[in-house]
């Protein structure tokens, strides 16, 4: 008897977990959804009237309608097979959580592979010289994104860079471009407090010399005892309208033909002190021993101490901290490297 009552237990747990998950609510999501659609159905309908959502941020919203109309209950979210584009992070919050007898659960649909990319498919491509592709990408030419990796055809291409393997052989004397920033040497989007002091900003080439992108209500950063040599204009660019979102003073502000700085608003050093910045600041030439060779050494008639500036000890720059932290990339193991010379 206690067999069949075992047996009766066991078979009636069965079904009532065949039930739940019968019970369950199903939403579709697919490449060729729309998110105007219920989700309902697993594929378009024949006018194309209804069928499954086109993405998985429809989907959990269409979930929260349901949770809110409906109650806890069980929903399955089923992704169709396909590549998903994805330009922003979806966000999952506690609100968003099932329980043990109501689970939200998102699957791939049976034998089918659901993809979600955050890349973004790069066309144009036009047949150039030899095996070489080309195109253009206007929003990264304008500045808006940049990308650092590519794939072709499911591989990782490798960057335009010369040469592809070994080392470059420069058939003359090169000019060392490592200072040569295009977007600021100093470039800050946002952030709170951030402190910029004792360094020597040279020859960015781009939106400016030092950059602000956004407007905040609070102090981005304090910019103080700084040099900064440059030969391209604007001296600070991007967007300084908020006069208390940043503190700036004790700097040396030096253009290479000696020509006085423009400060934001076609302000000079007085007007631009009138505002309250920079008002211990100097305009003069920091006399480094020889900038055009980027030796930025100072010389000793230099006025740069008079703001506060310390000259900078390279050798005491580089991984600091522990002897076995500091000790940890001479452990990395690399394939012989033999230089032009040695060839």
């Amino acid at each position: 008897m206690n067999r069949i009552l075992v047996s009766m237990v066991v078979v009636s747990y069965s079904l009532a977990n065949m039930a739940n998950l019968r019970a369950a609510t199903q939403l579709f999501v697919s490449p060729n959804g729309n998110d105007q659609w219920s989700g309902k159905l697993a594929a378009p309908n024949a006018d194309k009237s209804d069928g499954p959502l086109a993405t998985l941020a429809a989907a959990r919203d269409a979930v929260r309608v349901l949770k809110k109309n409906n109650g806890a209950e069980p929903i399955r979210v089923i992704l169709r097979g396909g590549t998903y584009r994805v330009e922003k992070p979806i966000v999952f919050r506690p609100e968003d959580s099932g329980t043990a007898d109501a689970p939200i659960k998102y699957a791939a649909y049976t034998d089918e592979k659901p993809v979600l990319s955050g890349g973004r498919p790069i066309g144009g491509w036009r047949k150039s010289d030899g095996p070489l592709w080309t195109a253009t990408i206007p929003r990264v030419r304008q500045g808006q994104w940049y990308f650092r990796q590519m794939f072709v055809n499911g591989r990782r291409a490798v960057p335009a860079r010369t040469p592809n393997d070994g080392v470059f052989k420069p058939s003359g004397p090169l000019r060392p471009l490592g200072d040569r920033t295009k977007d600021g040497s100093f470039h800050q989007h946002y952030g709170r407090d951030n402190i910029v002091r004792n360094n020597i900003l040279a020859f960015s080439c781009g939106r400016g010399q030092v950059v602000r992108t956004r407007n905040e209500s609070h102090r981005s950063f304090t910019f103080e005892h700084n040099i900064v040599y440059y030969a391209t204009e604007p001296l600070l660019g991007g967007n300084w309208v908020n006069p208390n979102g940043f503190t700036m003073d004790h700097n040396l502000y030096w253009h290479t033909t000696g020509k006085p700085p423009k400060f934001p608003g076609n302000l000079t050093l007085s007007a631009w002190q009138a505002k309250g910045h920079d008002l211990h600041s100097i305009v003069a030439d920091p006399k480094f021993v020889a900038p055009d060779r980027y030796d930025f050494r100072l010389q000793e008639d230099s006025p740069a101490p008079g703001i506060g500036f310390q000259p900078i000890d390279i050798s005491t720059t580089g991984l600091t901290g522990p002897d076995a932290w500091k000790n940890l990339p001479r452990q990395i193991k690399r394939p012989p490297f033999v230089m032009p010379w040695e060839e």
